[in-house]
């Protein structure tokens, strides 16, 4: 009889020391709303991005963060942050992976469905300069979103946004 109990006890150890093994390895979810987990054992680090709205938008602009090499998005499932505060910055604190670039998108939709963007966009397809940080523990502070200086200001003046189907705002 010992001997099947000393069998069940090294079995049991066995299996929860694999499963300590598999889930440590898998490196969790991230939080902050990612969307895929981490990509692949790389060491976390917590980026925030001080980031705001310039006194001149009369308008609430949607935001996400995109790592493009991890295929992250912030917040995950089709949500957005929004910013509605004019004058305001917001702090967002992203857990990413080390040494990976984090870029801001920004847009609100007009009447005509073109979306007026900042950064990558909305959906993190378009090219940008100044927008991507380096993931690491560290605060980094992008520029207030202008609603009438830049490319388009003038198409982006007095129209009232309206969010894409296919998304849903944290508010």
């Amino acid at each position: 009889m010992e001997n099947k109990q000393s069998k069940w006890w090294l079995f049991s150890v066995l299996v929860i020391s694999l499963l300590c093994m598999a889930a440590c390895n898998m490196g969790g979810s991230n939080s902050g709303g990612n969307s895929g987990g981490n990509s692949g054992g790389g060491q976390n680090s917590v980026l925030t991005v001080d980031i705001g709205e310039d006194t001149d938008c009369s308008v609430a602009l949607d935001l996400r963060f995109f790592d493009k090499t991890a295929n992250l998005v912030w917040p995950a499932d089709g949500e957005l942050y929004v910013l509605n505060e004019p004058g305001q910055q917001q702090q967002f604190s992203l857990s990413c992976t080390t040494g990976h670039q984090v870029c801001y998108g920004a847009s609100y939709y007009s009447n005509t469905d073109a979306p007026a963007y900042w950064g990558v966009g909305i959906d993190g397809t378009e090219g940008c300069a100044t927008c991507c940080y380096t993931c690491a523990d560290q605060t980094v502070n992008a520029p207030s979103l202008s609603c009438t200086v830049g490319p388009g200001a003038a198409d982006r003046r007095g129209l009232k946004r309206r969010l894409a189907p296919s998304l849903k705002r944290l508010d």
